[in-house]
Formats: C-alpha cells, sequence, structure tokens
C-alpha cells in the first residue's frame, strides 16, 4: 500500500458523516474543542504583546529613553561636545541634556510629589515618537522659563488648569547646614496623557535651563535615542560608551527598566503556560475520539489488513487522521483567535456597552426607592492598564502556537494509531 492510499483512507475516515454519524459527530467535536481552546490562547498572546509593547515603548520614548548616559561626578562638563560627539553616530537619531528630580508640586487647592524633569524646550518639535505618546488634552508643549506641563492625573489632583499658577517646593541641603525648602512659581501651560496611569501620576515638565538652576546640585543626564531600539541593543551601547569620555557610564533601557519587563514577561509566559495546559486538555479528546473510531471499526481495519495493508500503514492513517482533526481545529481556531485579537478594543467597548445598559437601568430602578450612584463597569481598568490596548501580532508566536497545537494532535492520536496497527485480522474475522 502506498502513501496516497493512505492517505485516502484517512481523508475517508474524516469525512465518515454518511457512514457513521455518531463518529462524525464525534469528530467534529473534537475540532470545536481544540478551535475553542486555541482562541483564548491566541487572544492572550496577541493582548499581552500589545500590552507589553505599549507599557513598554511608553516608558523607553518618555521616561528612560533608549540610552542613558551620565558620570558620576559633576564638573566642568562640555555637554554640547559629548551630545555632538554622540549625534555622529550612525544609528542615533537623537541627543540631549536633561534633569530630573523629585518635588512637591502644589497650588491653593491641593499639591502631589512628582518626578519632575527639565527637557530642552526643542525637544517636542525634535521627537517624534515624543509627539506619539505626549497627547495634549489642553494647551500644548510650550517650555520657556515660567512653564509647567502637568499630566491630566496630577493637574486634576491639584485642582490645576491651563494659565493657573504651579508652584513647586524643592529642598535643598547646604553643607553643614540645616535644609532650606525653594519654592518656585510656574504658568500652567499644557495637559498631557501618557495613554499610561502609572507614568501620568508622576510626569511633569520643566525648561531644561530652568530646572538647571533650580537643582543646581543636581548633574545631568545625556539622553540617546536610536532608529531601532530593539536591535543590537548591546553593540549599539559599546559604540556609544566608545564616544563618552573616560567619567561617563552608559546604559541602555533594557537594563534601566529590567523589573518592570522582567515581570511583564514572567506573566505573559504564565498565561501562556495556563492556556497550553487547556490546549492539552482539548488534545485528550482526540485520543477518546481516536480510540472510539478504532473500537467501532475492527472489522473494516481487519479487511483492509487482510487485503494488504501493513501494520505501519494502518498506524500512520490513524496519525494523520489525528492529524488533520489537529490542522482543521488549529486552523479554525487561529483565524477566529486573530480576528477577535485585532478587534479587541472594538469587543470590549461592546461588551462594556450592553452591560453598563442593564447596570444603569438596574441603577434607575433602585433610584426610585432610595438613592443609588452609578459607577460604570470596565473590563480593564485604565487605572491598571493602558487606555487601549495596541494591537501586536507576532507571527513567529502565532506559527510556535500552531505547530504545538499541531504536535499534541499527532501525540493525542499516537496510542490509538498503535492500536489500530497491532489488531490482528484473524482474531476480528472469528469473533465476528
Amino acid at each position: 500500500m502506498n502513501i496516497k492510499q493512505t492517505l485516502f483512507l484517512a481523508y475517508k475516515f474524516l469525512t465518515s458523516s454518511n457512514t457513521d454519524k455518531t463518529l462524525f459527530r464525534h469528530i467534529r467535536g473534537s475540532i470545536i474543542g481544540i478551535a475553542l481552546s486555541l482562541v483564548p490562547l491566541i487572544v492572550v498572546l496577541e493582548v499581552t504583546d500589545g500590552m507589553i509593547s505599549g507599557i513598554t515603548r511608553r516608558y523607553i520614548e518618555l521616561g528612560s529613553f533608549h540610552f542613558q548616559a551620565r558620570t558620576p561626578r559633576g564638573g566642568n562638563i562640555d555637554y554640547e561636545q559629548v551630545i555632538s560627539d554622540i549625534k555622529k553616530i550612525n544609528s542615533v537619531v537623537n541627543a540631549f541634556t536633561f534633569i530630573e528630580e523629585t518635588c512637591l508640586v502644589y497650588t491653593v487647592s491641593g499639591r502631589l510629589g512628582v518626578s519632575l524633569r527639565g527637557l530642552p524646550e526643542n525637544l517636542y518639535e525634535e521627537d517624534k515618537m515624543l509627539r506619539e505618546f505626549l497627547v495634549f488634552t489642553d494647551g500644548e508643549f510650550v517650555l520657556d522659563s515660567d512653564s509647567i506641563l502637568l499630566s491630566g492625573i496630577i493637574a486634576e489632583k491639584i485642582n490645576a488648569k491651563v494659565g493657573d499658577e504651579v508652584r513647586i517646593l524643592t529642598v535643598h541641603t547646604p553643607p553643614g547646614r540645616p535644609p532650606i525648602l525653594r519654592p518656585a512659581r510656574f504658568v500652567l501651560k499644557g495637559i498631557f496623557t501618557t495613554g499610561y496611569r502609572e507614568l501620568d501620576e508622576i510626569s511633569a515638565y520643566i525648561q531644561f535651563e530652568r530646572a538647571a538652576s533650580i537643582f543646581r546640585d543636581t548633574i545631568p543626564i545625556i539622553g540617546i535615542k536610536v532608529e531601532d531600539p530593539y536591535k543590537n541593543i548591546g553593540e549599539t551601547l559599546s559604540i556609544i560608551r566608545n564616544k563618552l569620555p573616560p567619567n561617563f557610564f552608559v546604559n541602555s533601557w533594557h537594563r534601566i527598566n529590567y523589573t518592570l519587563h522582567r515581570s511583564l514577561e514572567i506573566t505573559k509566559n504564565l498565561l501562556f503556560f495556563i492556556m497550553i495546559l487547556i490546549l492539552c486538555v482539548a488534545s485528550i479528546n482526540i485520543s477518546s475520539t481516536m480510540i472510539m473510531m478504532v473500537l467501532s471499526m475492527k472489522k473494516e481495519i481487519a479487511i483492509l489488513k487482510s487485503i494488504g495493508f501493513s501494520q505501519k500503514n494502518m498506524a500512520l492513517t490513524f496519525l494523520l487522521t489525528g492529524f488533520g482533526i489537529g490542522i482543521v481545529g488549529s486552523s479554525i481556531g487561529m483565524v477566529i483567535g486573530i480576528f477577535i485579537s485585532l478587534h479587541i478594543n472594538i469587543i470590549f467597548r461592546f461588551i462594556e456597552n450592553i452591560i453598563n445598559i442593564f447596570l444603569y437601568a438596574g441603577y434607575y430602578i433602585m433610584s426610585i426607592f432610595r438613592q443609588a450612584d452609578f459607577s460604570p463597569f470596565n473590563l480593564i481598568a485604565s487605572g491598571y492598564y493602558l487606555e487601549e490596548i495596541p494591537i501586536v501580532l507576532d507571527y513567529t508566536e502565532l506559527v510556535l502556537v500552531f505547530c504545538i497545537s499541531l504536535l499534541l494532535s499527532v501525540l493525542a492520536s499516537f496510542l490509538p494509531a498503535y492500536k489500530a496497527g497491532a489488531i490482528r485480522p484473524i482474531e476480528i474475522i472469528q469473533k465476528s
């Protein structure tokens, strides 16, 4: 018997709706089981990839930047010359100095501790990625000597609007003297959002020169941005280090944000492991279907083996049947999973709207009898995650998941295929 006949027989087993409808229902159930178990796996992978990518990009574009160069000692450093040398590197798109310190931001209505940064006033024009992730809801990016920019969360907590006077309070500790409190006045020129609450809660910006005059003891840091922050990190870091003076050291975004990035990756891996376990359970259904197929087709198997089908060919037929179930189920699951992933934000908003309609109706009825406050339901709270999930399709992961699904399907078919190959035609014929 050749491979063509084996493939034809496996195809007939898969499409046995006319000969054995009960068996066909079990095959169809196995296909649906694989598809349904693959859908949440694909959605979880792509959503977590999008979340990790969205959070990481915001941190490296607005927080740590791609690379940071600094010196532990101050002194007479020609930062303009150092930046000019760094910009000569082919992969570097921008380099600039900034100052970062913690302080108290306050108005007559509220106060809050923030991480205040002094940035070059032309940075917003020069940095495309900064413009993408720093979105202004009121005002604009203006950094002159008396300007301050606050996130929407900070502005709300201190009850500040564009045009209001905002003060910051810093502490200076001279050697051998008690700490001195230094207030400074600013005008709020812009309110922004990064799309990620954790960054919004601490982000505030002023002009670099003004920050240097306020934080006299703080050593400036050089922020560096490259064409591709994910590619050749170690090589780029070495090139930048060679351009810096001896007393400087440089760190990549991956090292600066290592704890955050690692925790996100571990969370993703745990979710992936749980989803794979679900897929394993679904593949067991294939095994039970194949065993039922072998038991119900003993006579047919005996006849086929008696006319020349070898043990290996019979086992291969059932392996191919399980492989076919895996391909069909995995393909359906992949298509549905990718479709849901691409439209996950729309689906979430639709579910939230439906739930909120019923919740609002319930609160409205309750308010007739007693006072009740309505708070909308959110599937993903923006206070802990991104305001919108970025869509990122990792084709390498998708292919890997598809291959794992097929492998589990084949492994689940191995025992039934072995039993089918081990059937002795003489025993079946004698019993019948």
